[in-house]
């Protein structure tokens, strides 16, 4: 099995003539640990915004929600998810090529993402998308934004604290 965290390379080991003779079984992360049990969970709003790669043009919608919904009992979407979801404005060389108006592209859907859940983290599952949101973000917004592992870390980090304070 050959898994991947990010959506393009997923679909590149996937979907392409030049690997389809490897024999093995491609999957995203989030397919392989949606079974997990994690034993972390939060009490912070998160949401989830959608990579125009994964979600679109690899069909993954329900993995990451379903890990999303053991580790956060405050799990809300934003209005326009799955296949309506806005573009984060780094895919396809468009931050490269244009890189002010790809910031401006993940300033707005950054905003919008704030304004309509009220969320505290923001995960999304493709480095793109992370790296935008992240360049994208103002300091006085309070919104922290992961990917999905990297955020079930970051509660077991949190949960090692706690309990090495409690000790």
């Amino acid at each position: 099995m050959l898994i991947t965290t990010c959506p393009y390379c997923l679909r590149v080991f996937r979907d392409h003539p030049s690997y389809k003779d490897l024999g093995l079984d491609v999957k995203h992360i989030t397919q392989f640990l949606k079974d997990f049990d994690f034993r972390v969970k939060t009490e912070r709003r998160v949401t989830y915004h959608d990579p125009c790669d994964l979600g679109r043009h690899a069909g993954i919608y329900e993995e990451p929600r379903e890990i999303i919904r053991k580790i956060a009992a405050n799990f809300v979407e934003p209005e326009r998810t799955r296949e309506n979801a806005m573009c984060c404005g780094s895919g396809g060389g468009f931050r490269g090529t244009f890189p002010r108006d790809s910031l401006k592209i993940a300033r707005n859907r950054l905003d919008r993402i704030i304004e309509e859940t009220g969320a505290e983290i923001l995960l999304t599952e493709c480095p793109s998308c992370l790296h935008n949101f992240r360049n994208a973000k103002l300091r006085r917004q309070k919104i922290e934004i992961y990917n999905i592992t990297e955020f079930i870390a970051q509660l077991y980090r949190e949960g090692a604290s706690r309990e090495k304070e409690a000790a």
